[in-house]
């Protein structure tokens, strides 16, 4: 059998060539940007990217993709969302970037057809460098976070061992748009 070169595809072989690679590649590479629907599909976090913002995201309608909110200004250098986590009736929403303005939390929002509006959050206080994920909603108003980081060594119990786990439920008050830390398990320290 011999090699066909690339001067000897015809026109029709190369665009059914060009249709498998980007089925086959184009498919995978579509389901890794983010984009991420509410489950009643009314909303849809997605990626932006211009001029003022290196990448970002933006909550919008899927209908008619009215824009209810931008990723704030102080912090437009975030990168695209990791991780998105609707709240099973979809109105509130938690983002989590690979690098936000505090360091590793995410961004929540409590989210109706007329606009997005932030809730408050405080997060556990860690002396060092933390990332708060968002997993699993327990319910309506409860979200588990993994948190996980390496402790600044003057803060650690065992200096040699300075990384640090734990989950926690960070309760939301749709009323006054806060969310408060409720539970929170034993830390574990070690290498993860």
């Amino acid at each position: 059998m011999s090699a066909v070169l690339p001067s000897q595809f015809s026109h029709g072989t190369m665009r059914i060539l060009l249709a498998n690679f980007i089925l086959t590649f184009g498919a995978a590479s579509m389901a890794e940007e983010p984009g991420f629907i509410s489950p009643d599909k009314t909303f849809v976090v997605a990626s932006i990217k211009d001029v003022h913002r290196n990448d970002s995201y933006a909550i919008q309608t899927t209908k008619g993709s009215k824009v209810l909110a931008i990723c704030p200004d102080d912090a437009r250098f975030s990168a695209s969302p990791s991780v998105v986590a609707w709240s099973p009736d979809s109105r509130i929403v938690a983002i989590h970037t690979r690098e936000t303005r505090h360091g590793g939390a995410a961004d929540i929002w409590l989210v109706e057809m007329s606009g997005a509006s932030p809730i408050a959050t405080q997060y556990p206080p860690e002396m060092g460098n933390f990332y708060f994920t968002p997993k699993r909603w327990l319910n309506a108003n409860d979200l588990e976070f993994e948190a996980i980081g390496v402790l600044d060594p003057k803060h650690a119990p065992d200096p040699e061992n300075s990384a640090k786990a734990y989950t926690f439920v960070l309760r939301i008050d749709r009323k006054t748009k806060k969310g408060v830390v409720v539970t929170m398990t034993k830390p574990q320290y070690g290498h993860f």
